[in-house]
């Protein structure tokens, strides 16, 4: 597997405490944050529960920040050098985002455009430069990026009332 790389910025202090969480994990910083990132992935849905014991929606799951992150680094860089069982694994994510009753029906049809994408990737044949075709502008099965920004926002603001 290819490996890519993500820059992230954060604060000093937030740097600080993140390398001090690794020294404790006994392994550098990159490695833990490539495990936190990692276990966001494959984090057990029954784990997600709220005070109340009741599920948390998947657009306030890891997963789901997970996705999104992923949507966005595409964006930037749409060259998939990820084995086809991560984007299956991704697949499988998106097609929770769109049994989740808290999305619009309009972001649930952007994100079944990314799924409609991913079948056609894993089924084309391997060459270089092999890429997804949702996150180029203009393009008649491009994600509406501005969509889902609002909709998290929305998200969010209705979450803390």
């Amino acid at each position: 597997m290819k490996k890519c790389i993500l820059n992230i910025r954060v604060s000093e202090e937030f740097r600080e405490d993140l390398e001090y969480l690794a020294l404790e994990s006994e392994t550098n910083l990159s490695d833990y944050i490539r495990n936190i990132l990692w276990d966001s992935l494959y984090y057990e849905e029954d784990d997600m529960l709220d005070l109340d014991t009741k599920e948390v929606p998947f657009s306030q799951s890891y997963k789901f920040t997970f996705l999104t992150a992923w949507l966005f680094a595409k964006y930037m860089c749409p060259v998939e050098h990820n084995p086809k069982n991560v984007i299956q694994g991704i697949k499988m994510l998106l097609d929770d985002a769109t049994m989740d009753t808290t999305l619009s029906n309009a972001l649930k049809n952007e994100l079944s455009k990314v799924v409609y994408d991913m079948k056609r990737f894993l089924e084309e044949p391997e060459y270089a430069g092999k890429q997804f075709q949702f996150p180029i502008p203009n393009h008649p099965g491009s994600f509406d990026y501005v969509l889902l920004v609002t909709e998290i926002w929305t998200i969010h603001f209705n979450h803390e009332k």
